[in-house]
């Protein structure tokens, strides 16, 4: 095995069982290599050493204290440095090693800022319509520049994203004002349009790209707005529970109710618990009444039913 194959081994962290970091491993690399292929020449030519005496061998040298040779220890190669490759850096030398990104996603930190600026993820794209200006955000991994039949620059490109990859065309002018950007493992804002044109394929044709580098500011309020948008969307997914004393609802209130309801979809189940002559029931109204749990529609069906001695609460 030569030293371009253990280092690619290296790299794409096929020694993470020996638990020694990939940078100290590449620095001992020669070292190790060197010790190795002595230890072969001297097995070849039965070369033996001190070390290789058993305790119990009476050719074995003693020791100050009479032991046969229980006082030696094979030697130690030099420790491998505990420094390792930042997070970045481990990536890069996986994606030289193997063409794939093994430990990590290089956009998973990005994740949620880069969401917020795009309005189209890249799976999304074979939905959107023929010529739809779409903004996708991704890594690219892939650019080719060549001239067309005409003599014309223009260049390919593959931009990634976590859940997909698109093919992108850039032409003339958009290629001159964004070659800088267009650099493989750039992480970019792309803007351009939809095109379905070969059957089965879906390309996007560039007119701007932006290089994305959020700042770790940035990057942290846009983890928080996405924590708030998914804690919003469990609230809005809890059941409204309807405590109504049936003895006093009318026809007008029921149609307030109706309409609160129908004024605020969403997921949210609709729970009526009626208390009647007969004691309390409990009634869980069907998919077609289900809403968006929200103080707008708390304030609506509370107002409705203001007047009717009922009382609201979430279940």
């Amino acid at each position: 095995v030569n030293k371009k194959a253990i280092e690619a081994l290296i790299k794409c962290g096929a020694f993470g069982s020996t638990a020694a970091s990939r940078r100290g491993m590449l620095a001992v690399l020669e070292q190790a290599q060197a010790a190795g292929q002595k230890s072969q020449q001297d097995a070849m030519i039965g070369q033996g050493s001190i070390f290789d005496l058993e305790a119990g061998d009476p050719a074995a040298p003693t020791t100050a204290a009479g032991g046969g040779g229980a006082g030696l220890a094979r030697p130690l190669h030099p420790p491998i440095p505990g420094e390792e490759f930042e997070q970045a850096q481990l990536l890069a030398i996986e994606k030289e090693a193997i063409g794939l990104f093994i430990s990590a996603h290089p956009l998973k930190p990005l994740r949620e800022a880069l969401g917020a600026r795009v309005d189209c993820p890249i799976s999304a794209l074979s939905e959107r319509r023929e010529g739809d200006l779409v903004t996708v955000g991704g890594i690219i991994v892939e650019c080719k520049r060549i001239r067309t039949r005409n003599g014309d620059p223009m260049m390919f490109a593959t931009l990634d994203d976590i859940g997909g990859a698109v093919e992108m065309l850039v032409f003339g002018k958009a290629l001159v004002e964004n070659e800088a950007a267009l650099v493989v493992d750039e992480v970019v804002l792309v803007r351009g349009r939809v095109d379905h044109k070969e059957a089965g394929r879906t390309c996007l044709l560039v007119q701007s790209v932006e290089r994305f580098a959020p700042s770790a500011a940035e990057l942290e309020q846009a983890r928080a707005r996405a924590d708030a948008a998914v804690r919003g969307a469990a609230a809005m997914a809890e059941p409204v529970c309807l405590r109504i004393d049936a003895t006093h609802l009318d026809d007008g209130t029921i149609e307030e109710i109706k309409r609160a309801i129908a004024d605020f979809p969403g997921s949210a189940e609709v729970l009526l618990e009626l208390g009647t002559s007969a004691g309390m029931r409990r009634l869980r109204l069907g998919d077609g009444f289900r809403v968006a749990n929200t103080p707008s529609l708390r304030a609506e069906l509370e107002h409705a039913l203001a007047c009717a001695s009922t009382r609201l609460a979430v279940a």
